[in-house]
């Protein structure tokens, strides 16, 4: 048996959703609540659909009833005084009652049988050992990294585009000044922008959030601190770590190398350079038995293979590697 306060509850998130009451935690919360459940999903979409379409039965409320009765009464020939005012009042209502229940009706009935079975409403992205590139309902394009998951909807509202990220990505966000542009993510922080170029990097178990703007203008908050912003333009960059932002640390350049393909290293500690190389390459890089630490490598890696950097880093600082099947060693030359 369904449980009618659950399925009420249901009801009401849905409409809340769908007039843009939600707030941002709200947002994840409820995208949840879709996926607990097969049927929560069905409610949601058969709502929706009735819900985008219901502006085509509101033409009934600019019928002029009194115009068009006596249209009608003279095309029948019926005299006006053969008719008590109070009964045609009553039989005029309720006709017009009857007729927009059967509009309405066959209406439910016509956009059950053509829109109800579409495509979900919301589009839930997962890249595990891939990138990918998607382009949202309003031309924006989002660069996904590996292991990152992206949510947003099939349509944006009128005064509003809302995604959800988990992960890394790289954002070019179309500019439209009516419509502001909002990532939540992982329900720890927001990003709110109007067009603009950015990067997102997050990961939900360490609790951070990093973002690193190349053009235009954005805001960085928390849920719980949504009057407290800050705000990033070209150039600049905020880290969130326990609860607190950060803004214009020490830039790593290499932020969107995951992208570019291209590492920069200019005098950089060899410990500093595994680890870049473990990260870009998905493989594990480390130093042992190194009796000077600060061995410094510099160098522009573009899209290279890993083979060919550790040769180049073999002859440049006179070392050696040895290839393993979980991990690569630098070591003095045997």
């Amino acid at each position: 048996m369904k449980n009618n306060s659950k399925y009420h509850s249901g009801e009401n998130a849905i409409i809340k959703f769908l007039n843009g009451e939600f707030t941002n935690s709200d947002h994840k919360k409820f995208i949840n609540w879709l996926n607990e459940n097969p049927e929560n999903k069905k409610l949601f979409d058969e709502t929706k659909k009735l819900w985008d379409h219901s502006n085509n039965l509101l033409s009934i409320e600019s019928i002029d009833v009194d115009k068009d009765w006596q249209k009608t009464k003279q095309r029948m020939n019926f005299a006006q005084d053969k008719l008590k005012s109070s009964t045609f009042k009553r039989n005029k209502i309720q006709f017009w009652k009857i007729a927009a229940t059967i509009i309405i009706l066959l209406g439910i009935g016509i956009l059950s049988k053509q829109y109800l079975i579409t495509t979900p409403e919301m589009i839930f992205v997962e890249t595990g050992e891939f990138k990918k590139e998607i382009t949202l309902p309003d031309g924006s394009t989002v660069f996904l990294n590996k292991n990152s998951e992206l949510a947003y909807p099939e349509k944006f509202k009128r005064n509003q585009r809302l995604v959800s990220l988990s992960g890394e990505g790289f954002f070019e966000v179309v500019k439209n000044p009516t419509k502001r542009f909002q990532i939540n993510i992982n329900e720890q922080a927001v990003v709110e922008v109007l067009g603009t170029s950015f990067n997102i990097n997050s990961e939900k178990e360490n609790g951070f959030v990093d973002i690193n703007v190349l053009s235009g203008k954005v805001a960085f908050y928390t849920p719980e601190k949504e009057n407290e912003k800050t705000i990033l333009t070209k150039d600049e960059n905020a880290l969130l770590q326990d609860g607190i932002i950060s803004k214009n640390r020490e830039k790593d350049k290499n932020f969107l190398s995951w992208r570019t393909g291209v590492i920069f290293f200019e005098e950089e500690k060899i410990e500093n350079v595994c680890k870049a190389l473990s990260q870009f390459y998905d493989r594990t890089v480390i130093v042992e038995g190194l009796e000077n630490k600060e061995i410094r490598f510099s160098s522009t890696i573009d899209n290279q293979k890993l083979k060919n950097v550790l040769d180049e880093i073999k002859l440049v600082l006179n070392l050696d590697y040895t290839v393993a099947k979980e991990k690569i060693v630098i070591h003095k030359p045997h």
